[in-house]
């Protein structure tokens, strides 16, 4: 397929983001753009924990809920008030990462399900 295709097809959105992520890929690897490269396969496959995330892939959640034992009753999805936890422990509970393949996330947005964390152990 001719490079102006593909530049063609993602410019006017007739691929999905995964169909112009690899083709992105193939013209990067054609002109050696290493960092635009690695950039794609990160999208593609994930990113792994500890590598630095765009900006875009970070967020906040300011709901924190509670499900266990409160005062000797069982709660569930009990919203926590943000002043329950020190503003250290809330900023790093309340930080989302997105690490996942462009699939998976798309897979989540069709089914219809919700991104939840559990931060209990």
């Amino acid at each position: 397929m001719p490079k102006s295709k593909i530049i063609k097809d993602i410019a006017s959105g007739n691929v999905d983001v995964e169909n112009a992520l690899n083709s992105l890929y193939l013209l990067a690897s054609d002109i050696d753009d290493t960092e635009l490269m690695s950039w794609t396969q990160k999208e593609l496959c994930g990113y792994q924990s500890g590598e630095e995330l765009p900006d875009y892939r970070v967020d906040t959640c300011y709901s924190l809920r509670y499900t266990g034992l409160a005062g000797g009753m069982q709660v569930s999805y009990a919203t926590l008030p943000p002043n329950y936890l020190s503003q250290k422990s809330f900023e790093k509970a309340s930080r989302i990462e997105i690490r996942d393949s462009v699939s998976s996330i798309k897979s989540y947005v069709e089914k219809g399900d919700n991104l939840q964390r559990d931060l209990g152990y």
